[in-house]
This record gives structure tokens, sequence and C-alpha cells, in this order.
């Protein structure tokens, strides 16, 4: 700390020593202001002329002198030099000038002032900078009677805050080019403060919480700047600011340019994603009620950035998981305020997410419910912890996990997520500690009430616990009057210590009894669990006294009802409840009224998780029962599934996906309780309606482990393999989870299964089934680069259905049959199958098969250079996938759309990196590494035509590690061209070489002649580029004929992409060459050319 500091930002104040030094007289405080801010030589009478303009000279000399010495008198008389004619400013001194600092911190990162993202040395000084500039120089003081002093103050204020001006604007800039938005914002903010008319500033927040994912904060950012513009100029914003606003609307807006010094890894995750949802907390039907200071205490710790995992503890029933989510909700509004919000608290960029583990039944099962919450697709069962770290550890989110007391085993992941991802908070809501070094401990008890007539210190309706009581009273009888019934009300409110759920419960029963009697019964509950059980903590106590209490005041078909309604999972609708547990509607609404069951917004009903677990007790107490209910419970829900099964394959299929997905907790159930026991026939009839939910909604994961675990029970329980569809089941079940293999890109065990699959339909002489396992087989040989195989495989698959005269087969083979030949090069037949497939989905009426054959016809006119049609037919495969909710194909759509606006070229390159980024971004989330490796080649082709190599490098090396891992040789050639293109066009041509070879080498052996074709040209391409480096004239010209006659193949060679073909003539036209260097070579076969040339390279 320096002895004397003057701080002139804000209003002005001097410190000596760090106390406060009062100068109360202000031209003195002007005066040392003046001289310490110039720090130049004055002389006296300017000194006084410009200070007491208004007196002669000989008085106003006068006056400087008597000021100079209060000043001395003040501060001491060492840090003014004064002569009989000079003032100035002491240089040796000790002095700290908060001015000074900061634009000493400005010079020191000019230098650097032209690059974004800034180095973080410079980072760090500037925002140094902004710390200081607390408010303009010298805000609210003022000279009335020396108009000198108020210019020299005003041009000081504005210079300076010109220069703040700037330093924000570099920060601002700095860290959105870096992806940290939340710190972009919040200095766009400061901006916006300081000059709210300037209507860039308003185009930079509104870009900035776009990119974000904070739209809606977006618009009214437009609305704000639009009432301001209003107010001052009486006009609309500018032109710019209106179509930005349309732009953020519509979800056009273009991503920003990250900085070349932002990894990739990165990069994918700021710019890849498509917008993503910033919650998924569910709607609340009642206000929340009482916590306030419990809600502050718990805001106040998530705001801590040392909280990072934060447990809120607390018996059943006492209202954590309301609580947590009214914090989160707080929180997620707090985050899209508008400018000028400075106590928003954290900003979680990636959004706010509720995890429910009520229905997780082991600790390992964790990751895949965090997944499922955040729409992360896993993709291996091996590697799903990790693939869970991966995809948060760049993320920044408040992460709820509700329920975790049945789940404490897993509380290392806990752990790991925590140490994992730097930007992820936890709020956990459990009975018990997770017993973590990193734990922030909440306890939560009831809500408030007094705990005796004397401590009642306000009115009893604004105690929580009463709020509550009150509030469920009047909704169980409309003339309850709390003033009438405080006594019992407040009784009520100390017997069960203020317990939302049982508060809840207690009032419901206003209907049928009164306060008093209700309050009698609870208290005779309690002395009889006091006395029973206690080892059960003393607020439980209360919990299961009102569970029972109520329980027995139950008639008795009310409690057989609601111990069987303990049987669902996630919810049931009334049809469910009347077929398995035989509730009338009456008694479901009897139920409803009080308050045990809860009618949700979509027709469904549910159970307090407590009330189902107290249930469940009772109704586990009559084993024969139990069996009873849950049998039926897995007919009716087998049946449910099995009765979907020809709705999944028409124009029906969408609603029968969103039928199935709210009901599918309840089918995994009855799909279990089935098996164990050994209803084979039942279970059999479920696995292609199930397969076909578990494909179409990209959940490969939970479909092969669901798959994985029944052919483990098959083979581990001898008595199940005597019954006659046993063998039946176990190759359905080994083809479905050789798909859901092929899906997660695990080709091996794909063939393994479809392989066994196979033998067993040819043993059990079923040709349908021994169709589809042929088209598994033949599609992975595909992806593998085994032409001969996938032919013979998916031809046999063909006789086969036609044979059979199964429509729905044939349309399925046709179309792989179409993608083989597009793949090899057969670009003609490739048409003509995808156009029969086409025919024959559309008399199906099958939109999901529809949309595929749209897909691979889109690829067809793309590979042959009709870029319009290819842009129809992706356009309507998109709108198909996107009306079932097909994610896979609605990522292929964007690829393909994207693939067209590559080939467009031009402006057209920004849409295509948009739109294959977020294909890219899809394929990353549900796991399909096939179409990772897919996406990262085709972002490094519009990279390496937008001129950034180094990033093209980057995503191709990337999609060849991938592409190698899952042994398809058809991405590896796409990411090795690629590859080749960003190393010549950074002039390095001895790995541009080396890329060549290894694709022309793999080309050639598997035969891909489209790749071989892409290589030859870019071996051309290569060789020109060279010429220009070859000193001697006679090899320059051998090395630009051989170029030539390179490209002039690919250019008059068919199975090559169009774009190719044109870039090839492109060339041609354009290099002058004397005439024999331009001969073709006529009828050379493109393998024995490729082979000449991997010699030369």
């Amino acid at each position: 700390m320096a002895q004397l500091e003057l701080y002139v930002f804000g209003p002005p104040r001097l410190t000596r020593a760090g106390h406060l030094c009062e100068i109360s007289l202000k031209k003195a405080l002007a005066l040392f202001i003046y001289l310490a801010v110039t720090r130049q030589q004055h002389s006296r009478d300017s000194l006084a002329t410009l200070f007491w303009p208004e007196n002669n000279q000989r008085e106003a000399r006068a006056n400087l002198r008597r000021t100079l010495y209060r000043i001395n008198e003040i501060i001491g008389d060492e840090w003014l030099i004064a002569s009989a004619e000079t003032i100035s400013f002491a240089t040796q001194v000790d002095f700290w000038l908060d001015s000074e600092v900061f634009q000493r911190h400005l010079a020191d990162t000019l230098p650097h002032s032209n690059r974004a993202p800034l180095p973080p040395d410079c980072l760090a000084k500037l925002a140094m900078a902004v710390q200081l500039y607390t408010d303009d120089f010298l805000a609210g003081f003022t000279l009335p009677d020396c108009p000198a002093f108020d210019d020299w103050q005003y041009y000081q204020r504005e210079d300076l805050r010109r220069s703040f001006t700037s330093v924000l604007e570099q920060l601002v800039q700095s860290y959105q080019a870096a992806g940290e938005y939340d710190q972009a914002i919040g200095y766009a903010r400061r901006w916006l403060v300081l000059d709210p008319l300037y209507e860039p500033v308003h185009r930079h927040l509104m870009q900035l919480y776009a990119w974000s994912g904070q739209y809606s904060a977006a618009l009214r950012q437009y609305a704000e700047c639009e009432r301001i513009m209003a107010e001052e100029f009486d006009a609309p914003p500018e032109e710019e600011t209106r179509a930005l606003m349309e732009a953020i609307r519509s979800k056009q807006l273009a991503p920003p340019v990250v900085a070349a010094s932002v990894t990739v890894a990165r990069q994918s995750v700021l710019l890849s994603a498509p917008p993503p949802r910033r919650h998924n907390l569910p709607a609340q039907t009642t206000p929340f009620v009482g916590r306030e200071q419990e809600l502050v205490d718990l805001l106040n710790r998530l705001h801590n950035p040392a909280c990072r995992l934060l447990t809120l503890a607390g018996p059943g029933g006492v209202g954590k998981t309301r609580l947590a989510l009214q914090a989160a909700q707080l929180i997620l509004d707090a985050s899209a305020d508008p400018p000028g919000a400075s106590d928003a608290g954290p900003v979680f960029i990636d959004g706010v997410f509720f995890v429910s583990l009520v229905a997780t039944r082991t600790p390992a099962d964790i990751p895949t419910a965090v997944a499922a919450a955040l729409e992360i697709n896993l993709y291996s069962d091996a590697t799903a912890k990790e693939q869970l770290l991966a995809s948060l550890r760049e993320r920044s989110l408040l992460l709820i996990l509700d329920n975790f007391d049945h789940m404490l085993d897993g509380a290392e992941l806990v752990a790991e997520l925590v140490a994992t991802a730097p930007n992820l908070k936890l709020l956990v809501t459990s009975r018990e500690a997770l017993n973590l070094a990193e734990e922030w401990f909440h306890p939560i008890i009831g809500l408030s009430y007094p705990a005796s007539d004397e401590a009642v210190t306000r009115p009893l309706a604004e105690y929580g616990a009463v709020q509550l009581f009150e509030q469920c009273a009047h909704r169980a009888r409309i003339d309850f009057s709390l003033a009438a019934e405080e006594i019992h009300a407040l009784r009520i409110c100390r017997l069960v210590d203020g317990l939302p759920l049982a508060l809840e419960l207690a009032a419901a029963w206003l209907k049928t009894l009164s306060a008093a009697t209700i309050a009698d019964e609870i208290e005779r509950g309690i002395d009889l669990l006091i006395t029973q059980q206690r080892n059960v903590p003393e607020r439980h106590r209360n919990m299961r006294a009102v569970l029972e209490q109520t329980w027995k005041m139950l008639p008795a078909k009310e409690q057989d009802v609601l111990m069987r309604l303990s049987i669902f999972r996630g919810g049931f609708r009334q049809e469910a409840a009347a077929q398995v547990t035989g509730a009338s509607l009456l008694t479901l609404a009897t139920l409803i009224e009080k308050s045990l069951v809860r009618a949700t917004a979509n027709g469904r009903y549910q159970l307090h998780e407590l009330l189902r677990q107290f249930a469940g007790e009772q109704l586990a107490a009559r084993p024969a029962e139990e069996e009873t209910t849950r049998a039926k419970h897995s007919r009716f829900y087998l049946q449910l599934l099995a009765g979907y099964e020809t709705q999944l394959y028409n124009k029906h299929q969408q609603q029968a996906l969103a039928d199935l997905g709210a009901e599918i907790d309840n089918i995994q159930a009855a799909w279990e309780w089935a098996l164990n026991a050994g209803q084979l026939e039942a279970v059999e009839q479920a696995v292609e309606p199930l397969y076909h939910f578990y494909w179409t909604r990209s959940r490969g994961l939970e479909g092969a482990a669901l798959f994985s675990q029944a052919l483990a029970h098959l083979q581990e329980a001898p008595q199940l393999r005597q019954h006659p569809r046993h063998e039946h089941l176990l190759r359905h079940l080994l083809i479905q989870r050789g798909v859901f293999h092929f899906f997660l890109g695990d080709y091996e065990a794909c063939e393994h299964d479809s392989a066994s699959a196979l033998l067993l339909s040819r043993k059990l002489g079923q040709q349908t089934e021994v169709a589809e396992a042929l088209i598994i087989l033949g599609i992975t040989a595909a992806w593998r680069g085994q032409r001969t195989a996938a032919q013979e495989h998916l031809e046999e698959s063909r006789a086969i259905f036609e044979q059979t005269g199964n429509i729905h087969g044939l349309a399925d083979v046709i179309h792989h049959l179409a993608m083989l030949h597009l793949q090899f090069g057969d670009f003609a037949q490739g048409h003509r199958l995808a156009s029969e497939s086409l025919m024959l989905c559309r008399d199906l009426e099958r939109p999901d098969w529809t949309a595929w054959a749209h897909d691979a016809l889109g690829w067809h006119a793309f590979l042959t250079g009709d870029y319009e049609a290819a842009q129809a037919h992706y356009e309507r495969s998109l709108t198909l996938f996107e009306h079932i909710g097909h994610e896979r194909g609605v990522a292929l759509g964007w690829g393909g759309l994207g693939m067209v606006a590559w080939a467009k070229g031009g402006e057209a390159l920004v849409r295509a990196r948009t739109l294959t980024e977020q294909s890219l971004a899809t394929f990353r989330r549900i796991g399909y590494r096939l179409h990772i490796a897919s996406r990262l080649s085709m972002i490094a082709l519009i990279f390496n035509d937008l001129g950034d190599y180094q990033a093209a490098h980057a995503y191709a090396q990337e999609g060849l590690s991938v592409a190698s891992e899952t042994g398809s040789p058809v991405f590896m050639a796409y990411n090795l061209f690629c590859l080749a293109e960003s190393a010549y066009r950074r002039s390095d041509y001895v790995t541009a070489r080396r890329h060549l070879r290894e694709l022309l080498i793999l080309a050639r052996q598997v035969n891909l002649l489209p790749s071989l074709a892409i290589a030859l040209y870019h071996a051309g391409v290569l060789l020109l580029v060279e010429c220009d480096q070859e000193p001697e004239q006679a090899s320059r010209r051998r090395q630009q004929m051989l170029a030539i006659q390179l490209l002039g193949s690919v250019a008059a060679y068919p199975a090559c992409w169009h774009i190719y073909r044109t870039r090839a003539r492109r060339l041609l036209e354009q290099v002058p060459v004397e005439e024999e260097a331009g001969e073709k070579v006529p009828g050379r076969d493109l393998r024995t050319i490729a082979e000449e040339v991997i010699g030369l390279l």
C-alpha cells in the first residue's frame, strides 16, 4: 500500500496509510487533484486564474497561497513542490493514483491489442483496469465558479471514458473469441451501462446471449434497445439490429468465429452444438411457500465459487426436492436478466438440469440417468462413466441429483464429476450426507412454526408450515378459516414438525374430519410409533405416524388400490390403474382428493415417492397379492407394447413413439418380471417394438443393456432351455443386440451376434429372420470396406424377401443395396435402387424409411452434381425425421444439407459449417461413432475451403482416429484426403505425400473407387503446387505433365464426386502447358494409375 492514495474514478477520495484524509475545502481538493493528475509544473498566476477567475490577480494569488497552506497542513508538505513562481507535484514520493495505474495497464497491453483472444497477462491487466474504473472521472464533483477547471475535468473524463470503452470492447471481443460467453456478457453489460445509446453494444449483447443459448435474454435485449431508440430518437433500431433479431428469433444466427488458439476440442463444444436446452426443470403447479431465509442461505452457498457440491439433507417428505427446484429456478431466471442486473449470481451457460434417481436401481445406473436428463447418449457399457465425464468436462451446468439416499454407494461418481468438470455445480437431495470431502452440508427441517404460544412473534399466517396447511386446507374445504381453526392448525403443524408432505396429507382429511380430530388422530399415532421404533430419527417418526394414520383411516378398498398402485414406475394412466389394480375412476378421484395420488397436466397420475414406498411395504407384506399384481402389471404393459407394433411402422409412428416414451419405465419393469417368471412368449413378442423404440430414439446403450441382461438370464437359467420358445427368443435378442452394437460402433460384436443369429435362424428354418441377419452382416461388411461380402449378404437377403413377399424387408434391403453401390462408385445403380426403395416405402406409409430413401437420393444427387435436387431430398428427409423425433436422422439431414452448401461454396460455406457442426454435435451426444468420423471429415473439408488449414487438420486427425477405432476404411479415406489437402495448403509437402500414399493404398485395397479418384485429384494438385518449387526445367515439365494427366483422368472418371471432377477441369483450364503435356491416358484403369502414383509418392 502506498503512503498516499488518490482515487479520482468516482467521487474523489484521498487516503494516507490506509486512513481517509478529509480535505473539506473543495478548491483545495481540486487543486491537489489537478497537480497530481497533470504532473506538470504550473505557474502561480495560471493556477490562480484557473481556480479564482473572478478575483484580481493579487487576491487570486493570496487565495492560492492560503489553499496550499491548508493542503500541507492536512497531508504534509512533502507532496507538493512550491517556489516563488511555480508549483508542481513531487516526483520521488510514495504516491498511488488510480487513473495513472489504469492508463499504465492500457499501455502495457497496447502491443497485443490487435489479437483476439488476448494473452492471459493482458486479460488480467485489462480486468484490473475495469476494477479501477468504478465511475467516471470525478463523478459528482464540480466547481461552479471555475469554468476552466470544469472544462479540464470534462476532457479528462471523456478521454478516460473512451479508454474505458476500448478496454471493455477488447475484453468482450477477447472472451467472445475464446468462447467464454459469461465473461463477455458481463463486460458487455458494463459497456452498455456506459453508453446505452450506442447500438452496436446492444447487438454485441444480443449475439452473446444467443451464442450462449439464452435466446429469451437476447430478444429482451432487443426490446430494451427498441425502447431506448424510441424514447431518445423516436426511431426504430437500425436495420442491422433488426436483421440480427430476426436471425436469433429464427435460430439462424451464424456461429461466432473462434480463434485458432482455442483447441478443437473446445471448438466442438462451443460451435458445433445446436442451442442446448437451458433446463428441464419440471413445472410447479402450486406456489412455493415459506423457507425465505433457507432459500437465501441456499442461494448464497450456490453463489459461492468454493461450493461445488451442496447436499440438501433431511427426512423423506421434508420438501428437499421442492426447495432445490425453487433455488434452481431463481438461478435460471437471474442468469437471463437484462443488462444492469449486477447481483444475478452465477451464470450456467449450459443450463440447469434436474435428474431424478427414484427409478435408478443401482449406482452403476447413475451415469445413464444423468445422461438421459441431459440428452447425452453413451456409446459403450465399459466407458459409460468416462463418456459422461468427458461430455461434462467443459460444460457450465447446475445439476440437481434428486433422491440420492438409496444410491449412496455411488457417491464416488459425484466426487469424480466435481473433480473433472470445473464449471459444474452439483445440488444433491438425500436423506443422508454423501460423506465426501468436497461436500457442503445443508440440513433441511420442516417448515417454520412457533414451537410454543410464547414463541409467536408474528401473525400465524406468516409461518411457512401454517401457510402450507392453510393453502392445502382451502383446496380440501372451500369454507376453511384459519382464524377459526388456528389452534388446531398450529397443533397439527407442531405434531408433524412442519413436514410438508405430512401437512398436505393431514389437510386433505378436512373434507371429512375437523382439524381437532385430525390433530387427535396424529397425536395418538406418534405415541405408538415412538414406543415401537426407537431407531427411527425423531422427525421421521412423525412422518411415518402420518402415513400410518392416513393408511388406517382409508377404507379397505382404497388401501387395496393404493398399495397396488405402488407397483407402477414413472406414473400411470387411468386405464392402466383400472386393469392392474381394479381402481375405478371414482376411487382414483377419491385418492386424488385426499392428496394420495396426484394428477399431472398430461393426463397421467403419480404417487409421491415416499408414499409409494410406504404403500409398497404394505403390498410386500402380502406376497400372493404382490405376485398377482405384478403379473397383471406385466401383462398389461407388454400387451400395450405389442399393440403399438403396427403403428411403429406406419404413419402413426410419431404418436406411438411418444406414447411408449411415457411408459418406458413401466414397460421395462414388465419385461423384467416376465423374463424372471419364464414367460418367454410375452418377452419375445416385446423384443421387436422395444428394439424399434430404442433404435429410433437413439438410445442404443439402454437397448443393448436390456437385451444383454435378457440373454444372460436365458443362458444362466437351465430350466428355460427346455422352453419351446427359448431358441426363438435367443435368436431375436441376438439380431437386435447386433443392431445396437452396429449403432455403437462395435462391429466385431455386431458380426458375432448377427452370425450367431443367422445360424439359429437357419437351424429353425425361419427365412425372414435369416434375411434380417443377412442385412446386418451386409451393412457391417459394407462400412468395413468388404464390398463382395456385403453384396452377397444383401442380395441373398433380397432374394428371400422377394420369395416370401415381405415388402417391409424388401424396402429395407434395397435401401442398403443402394447405399452400397453409391459408396463404391456405381452411382447409376445406386440411384435406381434408391428410387425403388422410395416407392416401396411410400406404399408402406412408413415415414422413417421414406426419410432414409430421400437421404440416399440426396446423396446420389450430391455425388452427381445435381445440388438443387440434393437439397430438396435432404430437406424432405429432414422434415420427416423431425416429425417423428428421429435424432440420428435429423443429424444426417443437417449433414447432407451442409455438404450441399459446401459444394456451392462462397457465402454458402458459413451455412455449411453451421449445419455440419450441428450434425456433429448430435452424433457426439448420441454416440454414433461412424458418423462422428464422417462429420469430422466434412468439417475439415469446409475449413480447408475457408482457408483455416490448421483447424481442418485438427478435425480430420480426430476423424481418422475415430474411423480407425471403428475399423471403417470408408471414413478413414475421407479424413485422409482432408489431411492431405490441409498439409499441402500449409506447404507441408512431405506430410501431404505421406497421407496421399496411405489413402491410395487403402482405397486401392478395398476398391473404394470414389476415394481413389479424389486421392488422384489431390495428387495432381500437389504436383502442380510443387512445380513452383522445382528449379530444374525438365523436372518441372515432367511433374506438370503427370499432374495434368492425373487431373484429366479424374475429370473424365464417372465414379468420382462431381465437385472434384469440376475442380479438376477448372485446374486444367487454368494451367498453360505445351501441347503434349496435356495428353490424356485413355482407357487406363484407375487402380493401375494409382499403383504408379504410389510408387512416385
